[in-house]
């Protein structure tokens, strides 16, 4: 229990090559149970992307890329699934992730995308870097007694020297480089956002809701006490996921 007496949960995320996975489990005294899971498959979830196992089509059967884009919408849509799992979100306590390795994302210094496509751990058409990179530190014995590891394809050195070489302006365009796993962390971190939402399923676990009409700002609060006043925004969820349910035929995720 945390220190006001209540049951803790904790989320887990795990973003993989083929999709985003989470899960929620509940702490009592010591013991653990899972509450609550939930899983996005990118190629059917996002087909707009047109990926193939998490992959997108290129002609260089080497090149293995996927979407920084693709990834951020998943995160969205998952956290919307979270904030309509019916649990008491109040509780929870912490949020890990895990993502897939050696998967590496370009950010301008403003935090927008340098590049449009990320290189994945899938990604065999470094060779040449590799062998430079090899060389320019002496030697393969070398290189692994510097860095821990010799020159691999699927690492990241390798891809910002191919970057440099074949995209020199996104290149000098690039602020910073990110893991999958930092980059998703980063979307996490406690940084203001501003979302523009017409699907309300993406901003119900928000601080804090503007409801815009006809340009001006007729309502502000969380979900929960926009509902409470039965307002616009309640007229719009109602209608938007009585509209879901008769699609789907469900009441839930």
């Amino acid at each position: 229990m945390n220190r006001s007496g209540h049951r803790t949960l904790y989320l887990g995320l795990d973003s993989s090559t083929q999709g985003l996975a989470a899960i929620i489990i509940e702490v009592d005294q010591g013991r653990a149970r899972v509450v609550w899971q939930h899983d996005l498959e990118y190629d059917t979830a996002f087909p707009e992307f047109g990926t193939t196992h998490g992959v997108l089509p290129n002609d260089d059967p080497l090149v293995k890329v996927s979407s920084p884009v693709m990834w951020v919408a998943a995160l969205e849509a998952m956290m919307g699934h979270v904030a309509r799992s019916g649990l008491d979100l109040t509780r929870l306590n912490a949020i890990s992730g895990s993502a897939q390795q050696h998967g590496s994302v370009y950010l301008k210094a403003d935090g927008s995308l340098s590049r449009t496509v990320a290189p994945i751990w899938m990604d065999s058409s470094t060779r040449d870097e590799c062998a430079e990179i090899t060389a320019a530190l002496g030697g393969p014995d070398v290189l692994a007694r510097r860095t821990g590891s010799r020159a691999f394809q699927r690492f990241t050195g390798p891809q910002i020297r191919k970057l440099a070489k074949q995209e020199r302006a996104g290149y000098l365009a690039t602020g910073r480089v990110h893991l999958v796993s930092s980059y998703l962390a980063s979307l996490l971190a406690g940084r203001t956002s501003l979302v523009i939402a017409h699907r309300l399923s993406t901003i119900l676990a928000a601080d804090r809701i503007l409801v815009l009409e006809g340009g001006r700002i007729v309502e502000s609060g969380t979900h929960a006490e926009l509902l409470g006043r039965g307002g616009l925004y309640a007229r719009l969820y109602e209608q938007q996921f009585r509209h879901a349910r008769e699609r789907t035929g469900a009441v839930g995720d």
